[in-house]
């Protein structure tokens, strides 16, 4: 039998009212999301909300009582597809060892396709096989290998993002480092 679209609603929240943490809080409302621009829009309208990938955070850093909008995984994720160069332009290889991969990719799913080159992304975190690198970033994740290579923040060269302040509401915005280290 169908459940009716306000039960699923509350199921929903309730999904969404916790993470690995110990903690509880139910959000006042929830939507999923698979691209920028319906993250955009609820930007643009001024609302508060808190961006949930895996929800693998054990502080209890997914949680709010306010909108959440899920980010839903990238499905069928091909490394080569996704080699960048200086330009940001997907498909042209200029460097072994930088990539551009989506927020919404499972990290498994990046190690899996990393080891396909004898690679592997530095943050080697516990949580490995449930968390997303979206939640990584946020969290400036560390891991086994962290202590060498340095956590999240470290092995992050460029970000696109989207900008959550008056002057320049939903804007999207590429971040670079100035230098690489």
């Amino acid at each position: 039998m169908f459940e009716s679209k306000s039960k699923l609603k509350e199921i929903e929240k309730e999904n969404f009212s916790h993470d690995a943490s110990i903690f509880k809080v139910v959000p006042k409302e929830t939507f999923s999301s698979d691209n920028f621009d319906s993250v955009k829009e609820v930007i643009k309208n001024g609302e508060t909300f808190s961006i949930r990938a895996a929800g693998t955070c054990m502080s209890g850093g997914s949680l709010t009582s306010e909108k959440v909008i899920h980010v839903t995984p990238v499905k069928n994720f091909k490394l080569e597809n996704n080699i960048f160069n200086e330009g940001g332009k997907v498909g042209e290889k200029v460097e072994d060892n930088y990539i551009w991969v989506p927020s919404n990719l499972y990290t498994k799913d990046l190690l899996k396709e990393l080891e396909k080159e004898n690679k592997f992304f530095a943050p080697y975190t516990s949580s490995k096989n449930l968390c997303m690198l979206g939640g990584m970033i946020g969290n400036n994740s560390s891991g086994e290998k962290s202590l060498t290579y340095g956590p999240t923040s470290k092995n992050i060269s460029e970000l696109k993002i989207i900008l959550n302040t008056k002057e320049l509401l939903g804007e999207i915005y590429h971040a670079r480092e100035k230098e690489i280290i």
